[in-house]
């Protein structure tokens, strides 16, 4: 499912063999070469199992570039998530995440 006035840049890649566990909300933006995967086949060859779950990008999220969204992830509402950025778990609302694993980052306030 796909919101209002949501921006995909080019070259963003949302899983094609599982899109419709692929939410993305309102005014959300998708920076370049972002990849959104709603499974996880890494572990096949070892336990014969593939994990495959939904991922929820809330309303206004921001996505930067190069970024990877894992399977079963949620991004809440007004999330940032830096460029290059690997999404292994939820992301609360209003959050900044960056890295791998994007993990939570202190944005701090210019000084007066």
């Amino acid at each position: 499912m796909l919101g209002e006035r949501t921006f995909i840049a080019r070259n963003a890649y949302l899983d094609p063999g599982w899109p419709w566990l692929i939410t993305i909300g309102d005014q959300a933006t998708l920076g370049p070469g972002v990849i959104v995967l709603a499974h996880d086949a890494s572990m096949q060859r070892h336990i014969r199992r593939t994990r495959i779950a939904p991922v929820v990008i809330g309303n206004r999220a921001f996505i930067g570039a190069g970024a990877i969204v894992l399977a079963g992830s949620t991004i809440g509402e007004d999330a940032i998530v830096g460029a290059g950025a690997v999404v292994t778990a939820d992301v609360a609302p209003g959050a900044v995440v960056a890295g791998n694993p994007a993990r939570s980052t202190r944005v701090s306030q210019p000084s007066a």
